[in-house]
């Protein structure tokens, strides 16, 4: 690992440290949720201890000492290859594709703002987990049903166990 690639990581795992401290730190005078074990201090402390494990464990794998010896330099991602393209560094930002996989989670979250209220968050959870599936290279039956799963999952765990309002689908209209 190169010594600017080391340093990044280094201050990476210590800002995800910070920030799950602030997060620590903020919850704090949370309430707790009338009827429940738990308050609403719960989702803030597991997003900071996550990011403090995060933190932790990006710091021990930046500063162990590495087994065997480093590629040879021309071989280092994101040097030039004989042809003088970078290898797998920021080629990224010269490729079209990438730019529309960019463009297409943008609209992805747009669309779930914009459609929720109207679809409910099952029917848009589920557009929205599958379609970031999708642009990942995930099998579209493997998406459908990642999107299935975390819908529901999310629906639960969001709307059931922490109480947060999310959007219904309203069919009122249909005789219901």
């Amino acid at each position: 690992m190169s010594q600017p690639h080391r340093a990044r990581e280094i201050g990476l795992g210590a800002v995800a440290i910070l920030i799950g401290a602030a997060l620590l730190v903020g919850s704090r005078g949370l309430g707790a949720i009338p009827g429940q074990n738990y308050g609403a201090d719960t989702l803030p402390r597991l997003i900071a201890a996550l990011a403090i494990g995060t933190g932790i464990a990006m710091l021990i794998q930046c500063l162990r000492p590495k087994q065997g010896s480093e590629p040879d330099a021309g071989a280092k991602a994101g040097t030039p290859d004989s042809s003088g393209a970078a290898s797998a560094g920021a080629g990224w930002i010269r490729d079209p594709r990438a730019w529309a996989r960019l463009g297409a989670a943008f609209a992805l979250v747009l669309g779930y703002a914009l459609f929720s209220p109207l679809t409910g968050f099952i029917i848009a959870g589920f557009a929205i987990v599958a379609g970031y599936a999708l642009l990942m290279g995930v099998r579209p039956v493997h998406a459908a049903i990642l999107g299935i799963v975390a819908a529901v999952a999310l629906r639960y765990a969001f709307a059931d166990i922490l109480l947060v309002p999310l959007p219904r689908l309203d069919l009122s209209g249909f005789g219901g």
